[in-house]
């Protein structure tokens, strides 16, 4: 694949709440560092989440004010969404335009997106899996959305099957058949991760 040297790489990982997006990147960002020395920044899409009900806001909010911007090669300003006060913050954040620049979460590789993007990966995870690792990283504070928040996460997916498929090359869905293969699958998703990154560069 042919890459400007001059922006980033830009890799979604998407999947709905609790399917282990937020852990790959992580992991992915200490492989890329320590193995090829690579400059990576992580940009969380929940951070844009307009509250428990903002779900597509928020992702309007990732495809219009953050990605534009780092798929020129520069610095992207945007507003996170101060959640004890309710309310989208003053204070403007920065991603900055690393080298390879991960953005995970529900909605990070849209249909919107996708042109914008180099790769795309979603993990598609048993909901009861998802569910019990959601409410052991986030405790009760996240129980009492979880249905609201699932209902969303069903809309906007039943939305983005009438957006138009862009052409597309690098991307790749994993659904382990069982809670049993999810060791393997976060394996596989790493692999290959890795090795698009890196061939792309």
């Amino acid at each position: 694949m042919a890459h400007p040297l001059d922006r980033p790489v830009l890799l979604a990982i998407d999947g709905r709440s609790g399917s282990g997006k937020t852990s790959l990147a992580a992991a992915l960002q200490r492989a890329l560092a320590a193995q090829h020395h690579l400059d990576v920044e992580v940009f969380h899409v929940e951070d844009t989440y307009r509250g428990w009900e903002g779900l597509q806001a928020g992702v309007d909010h990732y495809v219009q004010a953050v990605l534009p911007p780092l798929h020129r090669g520069e610095t992207a300003t945007w507003h996170a969404w101060d959640w004890a006060a309710g309310r989208v913050e003053t204070t403007q954040r920065v991603a900055r335009p690393a080298s390879v620049v991960i953005c995970e979460g529900v909605g990070a590789a849209c249909k919107q997106a996708l042109p914008m993007l180099d790769a795309a990966l979603t993990l598609d995870v048993p909901a009861d899996h998802r569910k019990q690792r959601a409410l052991a990283r986030d405790g009760e504070t996240y129980r009492p959305y979880w249905d609201v928040w699932a209902a969303q996460e069903d809309d906007f997916l039943r939305d983005q099957e009438t957006v138009p498929e862009p052409a597309r090359g690098l991307d790749l869905t994993l659904a382990p058949p069982t809670t049993a293969d999810l060791a393997a699958t976060y394996q596989a998703a790493e692999t290959w991760a890795l090795q698009v990154i890196t061939s792309t560069l």
